[in-house]
């Protein structure tokens, strides 16, 4: 059915021409579905990429909140640099936080003695870009709205073109603004300025 959810969904995933003949019914290739269907690749290429930087940022927000709960808790010990006192998973944490262990293969010894040497070069974490309710609500949007052809690159252009005609139509002679009225009804038949349709 023609701007139903269900063959817009065909025509954007449709990748041969025979695919896109059967989408789109033989109809032109200018149809409002397709423009709507490529906007929609876009739209859906956008959510995987932010899908991709919310897991990222959300991992490193839970590495930092974790290491810093270490340090805090384990202030006495870290201090002291006494860090052989630290369990595995604490050791961890921190490691993680400064960058400098992936989850590669180390035994404790080793993790405790990368750790001294970061915390005796007394440099800080790499800071982190937290994940915030502004990303949240923008994802949120990208999955829930409703695609129409405004959103689009024709429908935007056309959007554009509207407001340049408004702004023009302000320094149109009486002259100019007639033409213009004139060439509507000709388009649409008997219309007063304000668009309705006149009757006879």
């Amino acid at each position: 059915m023609p701007h139903s959810k269900e063959r817009i969904d065909q025509m954007r995933k449709s990748t041969t021409h025979s695919q896109k003949f059967l989408s789109t019914r033989g109809d032109h290739v200018t149809t409002n579905d397709l423009f709507i269907a490529a906007e929609s690749n876009d739209v859906e290429k956008e959510i995987k990429e932010l899908l991709k930087v919310k897991k990222a940022r959300m991992q490193a927000a839970k590495v930092e909140d974790e290491a810093q709960a270490v340090m805090a808790r384990r202030s006495t010990e870290i201090e002291a640099m006494q860090l052989d006192k630290l369990n595995v998973g604490e050791v961890e944490w921190l490691l993680r936080w400064y960058g400098v262990w992936k989850g590669e293969k180390m035994s404790k010894s080793e993790k405790v003695s990368k750790l001294v040497t970061v915390l005796e070069s007394k440099g800080d974490p790499p800071s982190i870009e937290r994940w915030t309710s502004d990303d949240e609500d923008r994802l949120y949007k990208l999955q829930n709205n409703e695609i129409t052809i405004e959103d689009t690159a024709v429908g935007r252009k056309k959007i554009l073109w509207e407001q340049q005609m408004v702004a023009a139509s302000i320094s149109m002679s009486d002259e100019q603004w007639q033409r213009c009225v004139e060439t509507r009804k000709r388009k649409f038949g008997d219309v007063d300025i304000s668009g309705k349709r006149l009757r006879i």
